[in-house]
C-alpha cells in the first residue's frame, strides 16, 4: 500500500511538472530512471538473508510502478530509454511474487502504447503468451493477490494498443 502510495503521489508530482514544463525536469527524471533501474536490478539470490531478499523484492516492485507512472506523464524522456526498461521488466515474467507479476500484467499494455511498433516487433509474442498464461492460470488461494482478472483486463488493453488507428489493423501480428 506504502509503495503503491508513493508511486501515486509521484504521478501527481510528474503531472504537475511536465503540465508546467520545469527547467529541471531532465535532471530529476534521470535520477529518477537511475534509481528505478537499479531497483529492477536488485540482487534477490536465495544466498542473502531473508531481510535483504525482502528489500530487494520491494526494490523491484517499487520500481516497476515508478515505470508506469514515468511511462504514462513523461512519454519523450523515456522513448530512448524504452528498450532497457522493458527487458529489464519483462525479465520479472517469472518471479515467484504474484504482486510483481502482477504489476508487470499492468506494465505490458502501457508499454505497448507508448511504442507500439517496436512492441510488436519485438516483445508482443513473448508478452501475450505471458498473458495467457496469467489469465487462464487460477491464483492460489493462500497468495492473496488474484492476477488473473487484472490478465484479461490488459488482454484487451494491448489489443487496443496494438491496433492501428488508421487502418484498423493490429500492429505486428494478425
Amino acid at each position: 500500500i506504502v509503495r503503491a502510495s508513493a508511486a501515486d503521489a509521484l504521478s501527481q508530482c510528474l503531472k504537475i511538472l511536465v503540465k508546467r514544463r520545469h527547467l529541471s525536469l531532465t535532471g530529476l527524471l534521470c535520477q529518477v530512471h537511475f534509481s528505478v533501474m537499479e531497483g529492477l536490478r536488485a540482487d534477490t539470490s536465495r544466498k542473502r538473508p531473508w531481510h535483504a531478499i525482502a528489500e530487494a523484492e520491494a526494490a523491484q516492485h517499487g520500481s516497476l510502478l515508478v515505470v508506469a507512472t514515468m511511462i504514462t506523464y513523461t512519454q519523450a524522456f523515456m522513448l530512448p530509454r524504452f528498450e532497457a526498461v522493458f527487458r529489464a521488466a519483462l525479465g520479472f515474467i517469472d518471479n515467484s511474487k504474484a504482486l510483481i507479476r502482477l504489476e508487470i500484467v499492468r506494465l505490458i499494455p502501457r508499454l505497448a502504447r507508448r511504442c507500439p511498433r517496436v512492441f510488436g516487433r519485438r516483445y508482443l509474442e513473448r508478452s501475450l503468451v505471458f498473458l495467457i498464461e496469467s489469465a487462464s492460470l487460477p491464483t492460489p488461494q493462500r497468495v492473496g493477490v488474484d492476477i488473473q482478472p487484472s490478465a484479461f483486463t490488459a488482454i484487451g488493453q494491448l489489443i487496443l494498443a496494438m491496433t492501428d488507428e488508421a487502418t484498423g489493423l493490429v500492429i505486428g501480428g494478425s
